[in-house]
């Protein structure tokens, strides 16, 4: 743990008074400027000391949740302890640093003497990232703040924080047809009299009654707005295998931006999210994850596939015939998603793409879509 201390502005005015004062004195021979020098002398060595005890045997430790998706809150645990035999501390100010452009802070204004207190902090990141230690900053000003003193450290979190990516589904997921089959076989499954439900959206002229959601109407309604109805999917004949293909491949002059990863990062995530929510079982094939298979049919399997996003980095390097070799090496599978942090333009002509393949292009975002009731937290793109 690291110490520092300065003046503050005020202390620094002080000083100067002092300097002035203490000159005056002297060349004036005016002993009431000479007492108050002295007087202020005495009022910042107090002060010093008390700040400099007021910042000893102290420690922060730092408790979350163990996952957590981009863009949604969630509370950490953050508790100071006092472990000094005597003198509470008074004003302290805690900052955390969890991911890069993630910081936050709480004021604790009174510890007692060999007590703790428990700062509860409501959190959110809007970038993917694996927490493995946090660095924490005590600051106070007390007493009059006239010294800034601070005390810096890290806490190694065991297990770390995974935080992965925000969730955003493909709009060309749900197009009409995009993941059904044309022929009924032991992979299909019929998707109900009315399909899958999609979200709530506002009343339209025309629609059916029964289709109203009343209790999200009522909160609509209590908020001023219009009556929500549940919108279903068509029905149809859904494949229950499904093949992902994410990679990073794109012709000469392809423009490359590490936001263009972190948004592909997203749309895969909500993705399988969705397919999980049908009950579409997958296969993701990424070269991030130099083409290892990754089995999405369970839950534990989607949680594994989220903590390796929240860790990946961008693949370099990837070419051609890697992608086309993954791409014929499940040419049997019903539905094929092809997913890219490239623009599509750059390699789609440069692939033999099976007919029925949904290529998602990333460019196509619009975020505060509809969420649904089986995927929350997924935007619709």
């Amino acid at each position: 743990m690291k110490v520092g201390g300065s003046f503050t502005s005020r202390g620094t005015l002080v000083i100067l008074v002092m300097v002035v004062c203490t000159l005056a004195g002297f060349v004036f021979e005016e002993m009431a400027l000479l007492r108050l020098s002295l007087l202020l002398i005495v009022v910042l060595v107090l002060a010093a000391v008390v700040a400099s005890l007021n910042m000893r045997k102290l420690s922060v430790e730092v408790e979350g949740p163990l996952r957590v998706h981009a863009g949604k809150k969630f509370s950490l645990k953050v508790v100071l302890a006092n472990h000094r035999r005597f003198l509470d501390s008074v004003g302290l100010t805690v900052e955390i640093e969890l991911v890069r452009n993630v910081h936050f802070s709480a004021v604790a204004p009174w510890v007692a003497t060999g007590g703790e207190v428990l700062l509860e902090v409501p959190v959110l990141s809007r970038q993917r990232g694996c927490v493995i230690e946090a660095k924490y900053r005590i600051e106070s000003t007390f007493p009059f703040a006239l010294f800034h003193r601070e005390l810096r450290g890290t806490q190694v979190m065991a297990p770390p924080i995974l935080i992965y990516p925000k969730k955003i589904v493909p709009r060309e997921l749900m197009m009409h047809g995009a993941l059904s089959v044309s022929e009924l076989d032991q992979s299909s499954r019929f998707s109900g009299q009315f399909g899958d439900l999609r979200g709530l959206r506002p009343w339209q002229s025309g629609d059916s009654a029964k289709h109203i959601d009343w209790p999200a109407s009522a909160r609509s309604l209590a908020r001023g707005r219009d009556l929500r109805v549940r919108e279903f999917d068509p029905p149809g004949v859904y494949s229950e295998r499904c093949h992902i293909v994410f990679h990073s491949f794109g012709k000469g002059g392809a423009i490359l931006r590490e936001d263009r990863f972190e948004r592909a990062l997203a749309f895969l995530a909500g993705s399988m999210d969705y397919l999980y929510s049908l009950g579409v079982k997958f296969t993701l094939h990424a070269d991030f994850l130099a083409w290892l298979p990754q089995q999405g049919g369970s839950r534990s399997g989607l949680i594994e596939i989220y903590a390796l996003l929240a860790q990946a980095t961008r693949a370099t390097g990837t070419e051609s015939h890697e992608v086309q070799s993954v791409i014929d090496s499940q040419a049997s599978t019903q539905t094929c998603i092809l997913l890219s942090d490239i623009e599509t333009d750059s390699w789609e002509d440069s692939l033999d793409v099976p007919h029925g393949t949904v290529l998602v292009d990333i460019r196509k975002i619009r975020f505060g879509g509809i969420v649904t009731r089986l995927s929350k937290g997924a935007v619709y793109a």
